[in-house]
């Protein structure tokens, strides 16, 4: 096993023992806050990116729609966290979708495909979503099922909507070859991703090694990594 595969399945087990082990908890007003948060982008041209897939959402992506309040507020580029997250969610699986689509069909071979697909899972939207709902269960003490739509809200579609929008479900949602063996627990939010960065894609490298993001991607898991590890640290001593 590689030095940066067992790094993986040690931030995994600090994701699992955090979640495992926190006492604290779950604050849903505190996600009430932190989705109506002004959004902070890492870089200028992240704004313009969110602002022109906010311009495509259409009345009958309702959730979208009601999330960006467009019945009665002009679009802006002022945007929440929780409207860039939603978005992001959106885009990323279309992303996913699409990539799988354009190519099925044709004389493509099969790597091909999942090169396509890793480009989709590297996408900015891919990476801002986990980014932001990571950034959510941390700052709540919520697992991603707690953070989920209640069963009794309009907008409410199934049970643990907030953990099938990680991008490695989404993934797994369009193809089941791609699940995996790891048989993660819905709870466990980042599962997914980590076994598809594990995976080896012919002229793209692993699930995690994303050329345009490769900043953003590793700064992400570093910061997560470590705001468990002190958590984790916190609760055993």
């Amino acid at each position: 096993m590689s030095t940066l595969a067992k790094l993986i399945i040690v931030i995994h087990l600090f994701d699992f023992i955090y979640c495992s082990l926190s006492s604290r908890e779950c604050n849903q007003e505190a996600f009430k806050l932190w989705h109506q948060k002004a959004y902070e982008s890492s870089a200028d041209n992240h704004i313009d990116l969110i602002h022109a897939e906010a311009l495509r959402i259409k009345r009958k992506d309702k959730k979208l729609w009601n999330v960006f309040n467009l019945d009665h507020t002009p679009l802006s580029s002022n945007f929440t966290n929780g409207q860039v997250m939603e978005l992001s969610a959106h885009v990323c699986k279309n992303l996913i979708k699409g990539d799988i689509y354009s190519v099925a069909g044709t004389h493509y071979p099969t790597k091909q495909i999942d090169q396509k697909i890793h480009d989709a899972m590297c996408s900015f939207h891919c990476l801002t979503n986990d980014d932001l709902r990571i950034q959510a269960m941390t700052f709540t003490n919520c697992t991603c099922l707690e953070l989920s739509t209640a069963n009794n809200e309009s907008t409410f579609k199934r049970i643990g909507d907030f953990c099938y929008a990680s991008s490695g479900r989404l993934l797994c949602e369009e193809r089941v070859e791609w699940c995996g063996v790891w048989n993660c627990s819905l709870e466990d939010y980042q599962c997914p991703r980590w076994e598809y960065n594990r995976k080896k894609i012919p002229f793209r490298g692993y699930g995690w090694e994303c050329s345009r993001s490769a900043i953003i991607f590793p700064m992400v898991v570093l910061r997560n990594f470590l705001a468990y590890a002190v958590v984790t640290l916190a609760v055993l001593l």
